[in-house]
């Protein structure tokens, strides 16, 4: 005789697996309906040859005001930073900071699922990654210069937050000889 329990495991599961893949159909639509390759922001795509593009990496918080982040965002694009990249994908977080990133020239990009750290591809976009904590200014300026020689289209600045006067000189004069 069958035991009706066991046949319930498998139909929660496939249940489970078919929401959450309906879920992910749906945020990606929500994304792709914003435009601009499912990023919110002012700037198009630069799909210009040779443009090496500058994202930063950080984490939302929900206790800072819209005056901090639009400050922050203003000394990342000041600095030569393209894109803002957030932490958090719920559509209320991006809809906040959206105006803000287009206010001041940015465009904002979420990471969606897990940690997506280490050299990979983003869509057709090979990005190289930089953990600004563990570097010097002068590694951290080797280390965007490699990536720029070895044809990555951009890195990708983790721990934002971080990023000293020093770093943020780097990037600004990288941007300036890129443009």
């Amino acid at each position: 005789m069958v035991n009706s329990r066991n046949l319930h495991k498998p139909l929660f599961l496939l249940t489970f697996l078919a929401i959450s893949l309906m879920q992910s159909c749906l945020d990606n639509q929500m994304m792709t309906q914003r435009g601009n390759n499912g990023r919110f922001g002012a700037t198009e795509e630069k799909t210009l040859e040779g443009h090496f593009k500058f994202r930063v990496c950080m984490e939302y918080e929900n206790q800072k005001t819209d005056s901090i982040y639009t400050k922050q965002f203003e000394k990342y694009r000041e600095s030569g930073f393209d894109v803002v990249w957030i932490d958090e994908g719920r559509q209320e977080i991006l809809r906040r900071l959206a105006p803000i990133a287009e206010q001041v020239g940015l465009d904002l990009d979420h990471k969606m699922f897990g940690d997506e750290r280490g050299s990979r591809e983003h869509g057709s976009t090979s990005y190289a990654d930089l953990e600004v904590t563990e570097l010097s200014p002068k590694q951290f300026k080797d280390q965007i210069e490699l990536a720029m020689a070895n044809g990555a289209e951009g890195v990708s600045v983790f721990d934002g937050d971080y990023l000293t006067g020093e770093h943020l000189e780097v990037i600004a004069v990288l941007s300036r000889k890129n443009k």
